[in-house]
């Protein structure tokens, strides 16, 4: 189950929690795998998007992480996330990409799936001027959920920070830099095939 919750003001907040009892076994994805969808940002504007993922973080790189951020907060999230190897990349579709330090899948009740891809993301020029304010929210973050077919939907927070992580019940919660993060549509997540 996933619950996002608006705040008011320039910053909101989201929720994400995986409800695991009772849940029905999903299938794991394989890796590599790719994903496509539709970003639409809250002015209607919309983009299409594409990305891959080259393999799953660990468990203990899943416990370092959290760690790091529960003894350092967020500048020990950051350097921990940068010793990590990359775990895929993705853009907007034709443009450059962001690489990714990590990936989780969590089975739903529902039987599908909810992947959590982190990276650090990069510094917009036109940031430049707030880099004071925007530079505390240093992460890149894309939640999506898909079925067994690998089809769904998703959310992005292009500039947040996190503000609780609790890696035995997979609860994050986010803190976004814009008001509200983009909704993804027309999600595909699916095992590159084999040449």
């Amino acid at each position: 189950m996933t619950k996002h919750i608006g705040v008011a003001g320039r910053v909101g907040a989201a929720l994400v929690v995986a409800a695991t009892l009772g849940a029905q076994a999903a299938e794991p994805l394989a890796v590599p795998a790719r994903f496509t969808g539709l970003a639409i940002g809250d002015a209607g504007g919309s983009a299409p998007i594409d990305g891959a993922i080259s393999r799953w973080s660990t468990r203990a790189e899943v416990e370092q992480v959290a760690a790091a951020f529960s003894d350092s907060g967020m500048d020990g999230l950051v350097r921990a996330l940068e010793r990590l190897k990359r775990v895929g990349f993705f853009r907007q579709t034709g443009s450059l990409g962001t690489d990714l330090q990590f990936s989780e899948q969590v089975a739903q009740p529902d039987g599908g799936l909810r992947i959590t891809l982190m990276g650090e993301r990069r510094l917009a020029f036109g940031e430049v001027p707030g880099i004071a304010y925007s530079a505390d929210f240093p992460l890149t973050v894309i939640e999506l959920r898909v079925n067994n077919q690998g089809e769904g939907t998703g959310t992005i927070w292009p500039a947040t920070r996190i503000t609780y992580w609790d890696p035995e019940s997979h609860l994050i919660i986010f803190d976004n830099y814009t008001l509200l993060p983009l909704q993804v549509t027309s999600v595909r997540v699916q095992p590159e095939r084999k040449r």
